[in-house]
């Protein structure tokens, strides 16, 4: 079928093109002197033969003829940002090329659009920019090929990027969002004595929302170590239905925010298989129940290869607690080390151990925790679906433990198993990143039923693909 509209376009460079100086593309319209009339798709083939001879001003004159004929046409967008481009106007490339990706109709459309969007960025030193449009032509990637290459220059220019942001989101229903005894009476074992628990130290339903971003700028480079300044910044909110509300006689608020601040080294002698770090933490905790407190520590962290295919990655770390009456001057203390298995068909097997001491001056709540954690993750998808999932054991023991002045015989010990599968869908996507869904059943016993706890929850997130 015979286009609608043709383009007007001057004669140009005659005998290589019939090239085309656009003035406005007109329907059936009679060239004037010098001019012809093409159709549109002759006018792209044109255009890019404009920029191929090193006419972007031509190019930019086509572009904006196809543009007057259709204000969604992807290619004229795309024509004009290649134009603007060579022209020096690199800002309002990158708006022409957001255009071009905005009305993109094929992959093939996407994948150019974001592509040449991310080189834009990356040439004015956008790197974060860079990135994103690099997730969005790796996502828009009509072959693995491509992919591939999208993939490897975001993580080359996520090297060199000072700048370091993660964000992170997820909704989670559960049975249990405050850690409620699975009772309503309290039983210490040993002692003749009952106890009625109020309505919000029992398990509540509702749907959990957490939200976090962190981000860090590195100071400082060189061969051997690096130094970086971080923040973090989260917040978790719980929804309750209305009959929980009524049970509760209102929402307690189980929510909570933290804000912290952070200065890492990292170092790695030169020639050497381990690696260090050393971390400083300041920032604050606030809870809508009440019970904010400031907090300072330090982390010393350790990591090196045992094998090819086996590292031990370790950290220690420490923080003191201020906040008001007896929370003032608590103390945490943790230690914990993984051992981290690539196995011959690339599956990764993780097994940690884990020990932390908390200290208050609130008599019988300092404790002691021990525990253990293994994981397994899949190399390979099952279908669209990749797979790990999580087995862990811990124990806590609080001597001197005190119920209304009643010491607990033998102190209170609470031990607690959990088992998690995680599910990533690897077919659904935007811009690298991809739902998860976990599963997680957490049991725990106890010598004081208050601390009787059972919680069964469904957590959907998203994560990046790379």
């Amino acid at each position: 079928m015979a286009p609608r509209h043709k383009i007007i376009a001057p004669r140009l460079l005659a005998g290589l093109v019939a090239a085309s100086l656009l003035a406005a593309p007109v329907a059936n319209a009679q060239a004037p002197a010098g001019y012809t009339s093409v159709p549109p798709d002759e006018a792209r083939v044109l255009g890019l033969e404009a920029i191929r001879l090193g006419r972007p001003e031509i190019a930019a004159e086509i572009a904006t003829s196809l543009l007057a004929q259709d204000k969604t046409d992807s290619f004229a967008h795309f024509l004009m940002a290649n134009s603007l481009m060579r022209m020096g106007q690199g800002k309002m490339a990158e708006r022409a090329t957001k255009q071009s990706y905005r009305y993109a109709k094929t992959p093939e459309q996407a994948y150019q659009s974001a592509h040449l969007a991310a080189n834009l960025a990356f040439q004015r030193g956008a790197l974060t920019t860079a990135q994103w449009w690099l997730r969005q032509s790796a996502e828009a990637a009509p072959d693995a090929g491509r992919k591939n290459t999208s993939i490897a220059q975001f993580r080359a220019v996520k090297a060199r990027n000072p700048w370091r942001v993660k964000l992170a989101f997820s909704l989670r229903p559960s049975d249990n969002v405050n850690s409620g005894s699975t009772g309503q009476y309290n039983i210490i074992n040993g002692l003749p004595l009952v106890g009625s628990l109020s309505a919000d130290a029992q398990a509540v339903k509702g749907l959990v929302a957490e939200a976090a971003i962190n981000m860090g700028y590195r100071l400082r480079q060189s061969a051997t170590s690096e130094t970086v300044l971080g923040a973090e910044i989260s917040t978790r909110r719980v929804h309750l239905g209305k009959a929980e509300k009524a049970r509760l006689g209102g929402d307690p608020g189980f929510g909570s925010d933290r804000l912290a601040l952070s200065l890492r080294e990292d170092w790695q002698p030169q020639g050497s298989k381990h690696r260090f770090s050393v971390t400083g933490t300041v920032g604050r905790q606030s809870y809508q129940s009440g019970n904010d407190y400031g907090f300072y520590g330090a982390t010393l962290g350790h990591r090196t290869a045992i094998s090819a295919n086996s590292l031990i990655d370790s950290a220690v770390e420490a923080e003191q607690r201020e906040g008001q009456d007896a929370r003032r001057g608590d103390r945490s203390f943790a230690l914990r080390s993984t051992l981290i298995h690539q196995r011959g068909n690339d599956d990764l097997i993780m097994a940690t151990l884990l020990a932390s001491r908390f200290d208050t001056a609130v008599q019988g709540r300092s404790g002691t925790m021990l525990g253990a954690q293994l994981g397994y993750t899949l190399a390979k998808a099952l279908g669209p679906v990749s797979i790990a999932g999580t087995l862990g054991f811990q124990k806590a023991q609080f001597d001197g433990y005190t119920i209304a002045a009643i010491e607990v015989p033998g102190g209170r010990s609470d031990k607690t198993g959990y088992a998690q599968l995680q599910l990533q869908v690897n077919d659904i996507s935007y811009a690298g990143f991809t739902p998860q869904l976990r599963l997680r059943h957490q049991r725990t016993t106890s010598n004081v039923s208050r601390f009787e706890v059972r919680e069964t929850s469904v957590t959907l997130g998203l994560v990046s693909k790379f």
